[in-house]
């Protein structure tokens, strides 16, 4: 009995050492890919790797404001910019399954005078980027646009009337447009802000208290504005979305 103990210890010793010499490995692994990417003196990221819903991996890169050298760490805030769009569909399947919309709905259901020229847009074609509505950010006029405040209404207005790309659900065009939609949906759907019903039913019922709807008025302990690098943000988690842009601390 004492040998069977011993050689079970043993064996546990083993698998202990073979696993943190692995996760080492990884460590190592990581770091390097990552700090040929993120120079100490340049923007850069924060990254999360996770296995079986365990942290494996979870280090900083780079600096977080260049102007004041301060350097990046783990726990802050990064806009996450069109990584928004999974809580935004996730929130209409909420309201699918509250019974207030279907997927088959028509856009025409919660903005009456969008023009679609005779065809059916439904939140189907706006979820799966197929609807053939113009997507604001291909617009010529779009960095202007993005220096300025609108309400939802205003913001459709500004590209509801441009002609549509193509009949919706002949191809598959990438639609920050139809996710603006989207957000509107929720908030006629719901009775609420987007940014209430997120809090409420995905934030608060999912105990993630490090995040949050993202606002440019208020102050956001460690917060910071998407720095972007190549044309791409590195979060291993997760532009202006719908009229709605979360935070989150990884």
């Amino acid at each position: 009995m004492k040998h069977l103990k011993s050689q079970l210890f043993t064996l546990f010793l083993i698998l202990t050492i073979s696993s943190i010499g692995f996760s080492q490995k990884l460590d190592k692994q990581f770091d390097k890919m990552l700090a040929a990417q993120y120079s100490p003196d340049e923007p850069g990221a924060t990254v999360l790797v996770a296995k079986n819903g365990k942290i494996v991996y979870h280090k900083a890169f780079g600096m977080a404001n260049m102007e004041l050298a301060v350097k990046m760490e783990t726990d802050n805030v990064l806009e996450i910019a069109s990584i928004t769009k999974q809580f935004t569909a996730v929130s209409i399947l909420m309201l699918m399954e509250q019974g207030k919309l279907t997927l088959d709905d028509d856009i025409t259901k919660f903005i009456e005078d969008y023009p679609t020229h005779g065809h059916h847009i439904s939140i189907h074609h706006l979820l799966t980027h197929t609807s053939g509505i113009k997507s604001y950010t291909s617009m010529a006029n779009f960095v202007s646009l993005a220096r300025k405040d609108y309400t939802p209404t205003k913001m459709i207005d500004y590209f509801k009337n441009e002609p549509m790309d193509f009949a919706p659900g002949e191809e598959n065009w990438y639609n920050n447009s139809a996710y603006f939609i989207l957000g509107y949906i929720i908030e006629k759907a719901s009775g609420q802000t987007y940014e209430e019903f997120v809090e409420t039913n995905i934030f608060e019922a999912l105990g993630m208290k490090s995040s949050r709807y993202g606002s440019n008025k208020e102050i956001i302990k460690k917060g910071l504005l998407v720095i972007k690098k190549r044309s791409m943000v590195m979060l291993m988690l997760i532009t202006l979305v719908s009229h709605n842009l979360i935070r989150l601390g990884l």
